[in-house]
């Protein structure tokens, strides 16, 4: 008998099915993953926003306001400071001006009528400087006032050759006190706009002092 050699096959044997199916699980979730981070990358988040809104102190309702100068007299002009309390009883008020002194001259500042007799603690006009100082008070022994009206005036005329425009406006100094509050009560302070020598209409200047 002829011996034939035998020949032996070989058998390749795959992964098992299981493991097929473990190995595309992962590779699914790598690729959901990556997805994920890039997906995340692009997006930016929103920036911060800064409110300029202005938070006033509970206490604090009184507003002052210089109206418009008005012509009254020959090159003369008048403007009033008027003050509203919102419901504070006010008991005196230290009012701080400036002023430019090359434009506006002859300076001077008069009590109104919103206290009536009211005991005048400091009065002064630095006209060099450009500088009005009134500080005024309830008569001892009365109560404050409430409401609203003129806390006091001023006078001035214009430097004949000067144009363009001024501002007379309310330093930070300026303060209102009322009963039963230790802080000053004053919510804002508003300037006035004077055009010099033009033909102009005055207007409110637009800043603003909050309460300190």
């Amino acid at each position: 008998m002829e011996n034939k050699p035998v020949q032996t096959v070989q058998t390749k044997k795959g992964l098992p099915k299981q493991t097929l199916i473990f190995i595309t699980f992962l590779i699914a979730v790598t690729i959901v993953l990556l997805g994920l981070a890039v997906y995340t990358q692009k997006i930016t988040p929103p920036s911060p926003t800064i409110s300029n809104k202005v938070i006033f102190p509970s206490y604090a309702h009184t507003d002052l306001v210089l109206t418009a100068p008005e012509k009254s007299g020959l090159n003369t002009y008048s403007t009033n400071i008027n003050i509203t309390t919102g419901g504070d009883k006010v008991t005196a008020a230290q009012l701080e001006l400036s002023f430019d002194p090359k434009v506006l001259l002859n300076v001077q500042v008069q009590t109104g009528t919103f206290i009536q007799n009211p005991v005048v603690l400091l009065k002064k006009v630095d006209q060099q400087n450009g500088r009005i100082s009134l500080a005024i008070g309830v008569p001892l022994g009365e109560k404050g006032v409430s409401g609203s009206g003129t806390v006091a005036t001023i006078t001035f005329t214009e430097e004949p050759s000067a144009t363009g425009s001024t501002v007379l406006d309310f330093l930070p100094k300026t303060a209102v006190t009322a009963q039963g509050v230790a802080q000053s009560v004053l919510k804002t302070s508003t300037g006035s706009l004077f055009f010099v020598n033009q033909t102009e209409s005055p207007a409110p200047a637009s800043g603003t002092t909050s309460a300190q």
